[in-house]
């Protein structure tokens, strides 16, 4: 594999430690600064050494994991259009996948999660690859697709005790709506392994197999085959890992709001399935969504009123939205404004009054503080990485919002006061903006139920991979460097009892 030295700039990026919140001392400085000096040339000569080897065992903790979250850029969705800043050869797919396995082999996840990969690519090139590295994986794509959502794990550490793969689409009912929607998500049960495990022994490490069928010709997988079976509660390590590529027009914040409570209850249900609703969840992927909108709210339970402008936002981009506007509302009146009203069950969104719109969507943000609520990994980054808004106001890192010609454009860059500390940006192209995250959620077992029994695990966050400088992403990526229009977010987690 021949990379140009300008490829060492994704090795400067750092591992930050998060605010302690045990006594647990994790990390050193002398162990970060050797880490964010690592050259390319140094990183070949140790034939891509993971870099949590490089930390050393004072430097990493024992039971700490890695969970990586990449939107690597289908092939399939290349335009020149869309990147007019990048040359021919950036685009390509022979030059951009050396850099997206390279990036990959020096970090060298425990667990990750891609969205945008071509199927016919992973088969041919990254499936070898994660065979020769001792990694299982899922794929789902798209029915109508060429690419689609993968989840990988290191089978020397971690097994699948359970997988769902669900659409985003048509077929759920959200309220007693209709997703117009047309997305993935995948949701698996991984076990940590314990050091007398046999994994090896059940099924060779490259042991593909494609599932196909009439209906969804667009499975493939590469782990033992195995029945799926509850965990052995208070015996084993669990986590819920779920990824997920959600509705990508700016204008559906509403969409991805009802598309972020199929997220929820897919997860409850893979808890009593597998984990009798004990298993932390990490879940992964480009939501295609700001802080600023909806979907982030309702994740972290932040309150919200009938008269809020988040509220009205939503509202407006029924109107905005091309797969939901362009069919004249009846003509009824609408109903009074009153707190007890309540949406009718329509399905066509297109077909509701103002006021029933403004109602389900008030009803969405109510129904997922049902469920317990979800943070981000990334969220307060400002306190570890102050330096990354320093160029915040100038107008070269800024930029324009790419959706103008929509007249409505909700995933807008920067905006201090509404970012939660979160990083200004994880996609860096005519758009730059924040729309990938790592949420955690804890076991959803009640708090009374979890008090008499010490067998429930929670995660903790611990670190996360820093963001490039933008000196190394200006004019934009993919470049010499990135092989994605997304930068990957990396967090390193500890299960605690």
């Amino acid at each position: 594999m021949t990379l140009p030295e300008t490829f060492g700039s994704v090795l400067h990026r750092r591992l930050l430690w998060l605010p302690a919140r045990t006594n647990r001392k994790i990390g050193s400085p002398t162990s970060m600064e050797a880490l964010s000096q690592l050259t390319l040339a140094q990183v070949q000569a140790n034939d891509w050494e993971p870099w949590s080897g490089v930390l050393g065992g004072s430097a990493w903790p024992d039971d700490a994991f890695t969970v990586m979250s990449w939107n690597s850029l289908a092939q399939s969705l290349v335009r020149r259009d869309l990147f007019p800043y990048c040359s021919k050869a950036q685009l390509r797919w022979k030059y951009r996948k050396d850099r997206l396995l390279a990036e990959f082999l020096f970090y060298r996840p425990s667990i990750a999660c891609f969205q945008e990969i071509d199927k016919e690519f992973w088969q041919s090139e990254w499936a070898p690859l994660m065979a020769s590295l001792n990694y299982h994986w899922h794929y789902y794509g798209y029915r109508a697709k060429k690419h689609g959502c993968c989840i990988v794990w290191n089978a020397g550490k971690w097994r699948c005790d359970g997988y769902r793969c669900v659409d985003l689409d048509q077929s759920q009912k959200v309220q007693g709506l209709t997703l117009p929607s047309d997305n993935v998500l995948q949701l698996a049960v991984l076990t940590r392994l314990g050091p007398d495990s046999r994994m090896d022994s059940l099924s060779p490490v490259n042991s593909t197999h494609t599932e196909e069928t009439p209906d969804h010709p667009n499975r493939a997988s590469s782990h033992p085959q195995r029945p799926y079976a509850p965990l052995a509660s208070g015996t084993q390590q669990g986590v819920l890992v779920t990824n997920c590529h959600l509705y990508w027009r700016p204008t559906g914040g509403a969409v991805r709001l009802a598309q972020g409570l199929v997220i929820q209850r897919e997860v409850d249900a893979m808890h009593q399935e597998y984990g009798g609703g004990t298993l932390p969840t990490v879940l992964c992927g480009d939501f295609n969504s700001s802080p600023a909108e909806g979907l982030y709210s309702a994740f972290h339970h932040t309150g919200v009123t009938a008269h809020d402008s988040l509220v009205q936002d939503l509202v407006t981009s029924f109107e905005l939205d091309p797969r939901l506007a362009g069919m004249a509302k009846p003509p009824t009146a609408e109903p009074a404004s009153t707190p007890d009203i309540q949406p009718a069950v329509v399905e066509d969104p297109r077909l509701m009054t103002s006021q029933q719109q403004r109602e389900w969507v008030i009803q969405l943000m109510r129904a997922h503080q049902s469920y317990p609520p979800i943070r981000s990994v990334y969220q307060k980054y400002e306190e570890v990485d102050p330096q990354h808004y320093a160029l915040a106001e100038t107008a070269e890192s800024t930029g324009q919002p790419f959706f103008t010609k929509y007249g409505f454009h909700p995933l807008v860059g920067y905006q201090p006061k509404q970012w939660a500390g979160e990083p200004r940006f994880s996609n860096y192209g005519v758009y730059r903006g924040l729309l990938d995250y790592i949420f955690y959620r804890q076991p959803s077992r009640p708090l009374k139920a979890q008090s008499e029994s010490n067998h429930h695990d929670c995660l903790q966050p611990v670190g996360v991979l820093s963001i490039p400088p933008e000196s190394t992403l200006l004019p934009g990526i993919p470049n010499d460097a990135f092989g994605s229009d997304h930068i990957s977010l990396l967090a390193v987690f500890v299960l605690t009892k």
